[in-house]
């Protein structure tokens, strides 16, 4: 997901684990086996449960990096001159 490269590029890596975690452990699984058992919707139901927490995780790792980049949370070397490179 690329809210949770920009996140690393911030250097902002360990809520992002957790926010991950929490998405595929505890809101796509569960949902994904309850489609899958109860509703007898099978692998289908699984996916669906996948997709539910890979929504969740884009959801809650875009809103960690429009606040962290709203506040100018930016690494210390980000206002150095940055260093030419030679062709």
């Amino acid at each position: 997901m690329a809210s949770n490269g920009a996140l690393r590029g911030l250097k902002d890596t360990r809520v992002p684990m957790f926010i991950t975690l929490f998405a595929y452990w505890f809101v796509g699984m569960p949902v994904g086996w309850y489609l899958a058992f109860p509703h007898a919707l099978g692998a289908r139901g699984m996916w669906m449960g996948l997709i539910a927490g890979l929504s969740v995780a884009a959801i809650l790792l875009f809103a960690r990096f429009w606040r962290s980049s709203a506040r100018g949370r930016w690494p210390d070397d980000a206002d150095t001159t940055p260093v030419p490179f030679h062709t």
